[in-house]
Formats: C-alpha cells, structure tokens, sequence
C-alpha cells in the first residue's frame, strides 16, 4: 500500500518524523535530482575499511560500492551513491546484491518501489534461515 506509514530517522527529514512512502520518494527524488556530472560519488573510505578504496572503479564496480554504502556507509554517502548512479541505475543494480541489512532492504524497497521479493539477496535469505533470530 502506498499510503503505509514509515518511520524515518535522517538528518534530510526532521528526526523521526512519520512520513508516508510517497513523501520520503518524492524528498528522496528531489536530492537525487541535483545530480551534476561527477567522476565520483564524493563519498568517504568509512564503508571500504576491508578494500583499497583508491583503486576502486566507480564505474565497474557500481555494485560492490553500492552494497558496501547502503549496508555500512554513512548517510552523507548513500545521499552520494543516491546522487551519484540516480534511482533508475540503483533500482536495476542493487536488486542483484548479494547482502543487504534488514533496514536497508526496507529502505530500499521504499525509494524504489520495490518489494523485498525483488531482491536476490531476500531470496536467498528465505532459503537459507538462520537458526536463530536476534
């Protein structure tokens, strides 16, 4: 339903604030659209602690940086990926990573207009529980 209620904690909304999914797609839809041509996203080494973050391909590697940002990186940074790859690039791409976080698959289901059974990742999951959930 996308009149569902989701509740947001970033510095872009006001500190948890209660938007509706058409909202946060259309404030999302609006920092992502100040898009300009970049050579990077402009974003920090915080997420890429296990690689060499100067040899990355932003390009090739869209993916890889992607997963790492939304699962690990700051907000500033996957506002950069956002702004960065846009929504369309995002939405074909990141339907094929490997691991996302719980909240993140959430997230993102919500900005793009996906549903959870869209993602390999979720997929993958629900084939392979856990033992335990905590």
């Amino acid at each position: 339903n996308s009149d569902e209620l989701v509740l947001i904690t970033n510095p872009v909304f006001s500190l948890s604030s209660t938007l509706s999914k058409m909202e946060i797609k259309d404030s999302i839809t609006f920092i992502v659209q100040g898009n300009k041509i970049m050579n990077n996203p402009g974003i920090s080494k915080k997420a890429f602690w296990d690689v060499s973050f100067e040899n990355l391909d932003f390009e090739k590697s869209s993916l890889f940086v992607m997963q790492k940002v939304f699962n690990y990186g700051p907000w500033d940074d996957q506002l950069g990926v956002l702004r960065y790859y846009g929504l369309n690039r995002i939405k074909n791409e990141i339907t094929k990573a490997s691991y996302l976080r719980q909240p993140v698959l959430s997230f993102l289901c919500t900005i793009l207009e996906l549903q959870k059974t869209d993602f390999e990742c979720y997929i993958k999951m629900q084939s392979n529980p856990l033992p335990w959930n905590y």
